[in-house]
């Protein structure tokens, strides 16, 4: 999946799900027709194609179902994932200074709105949380 580089706005703050956990396990990538699961020992990550929600489980028995990601646009107003017609997820992996692990990433298009929301989540393969953000890309390039 290639991306043009075209950054207009950009809401990153990266929200940190926290899971007080031990044991570091492999991670598990699992494609679904409508969905897709990314799973360790300490949480999993499913990402429902048809409605853009994402669900988190953890093993510390927190669970967040639905889950969307929206932000509050200054020209376009209120706009959520669920609000685009289009939601297409995809997966690689990554390696920063927290360490190694998967790196969703869902691709939200199709609204009245003519904005592209790009959903990001790092799942990482020896830590218990996960860290998102969310991007935001305008038709017209501005």
């Amino acid at each position: 999946m290639n991306f043009q580089k075209r950054l207009v706005l950009k809401y990153y703050g990266p929200w940190l799900l926290l899971l007080l956990s031990g044991t570091a396990y492999g991670q598990k990538i699992m494609k679904y027709d409508d969905s897709l699961v990314v799973s360790t020992g300490q949480s999993s990550v499913l990402v429902n194609t048809k409605t853009g929600r994402l669900n988190y489980r953890f093993s510390n028995g927190v669970v967040l179902n639905n889950t969307i990601a929206y932000l509050n646009e200054l020209s376009s107003g209120y706009m959520s994932t669920p609000a685009c017609k289009m939601h297409q997820a995809s997966t690689d992996e990554f390696s920063n200074d927290g360490g190694k692990g998967v790196r969703i990433i869902v691709k939200h298009w199709g609204n009245n709105a003519g904005i592209t929301l790009i959903q990001q989540i790092l799942v990482y393969q020896d830590h218990g949380y996960l860290l998102n953000n969310l991007t935001v890309l305008k038709a017209d390039g501005t």
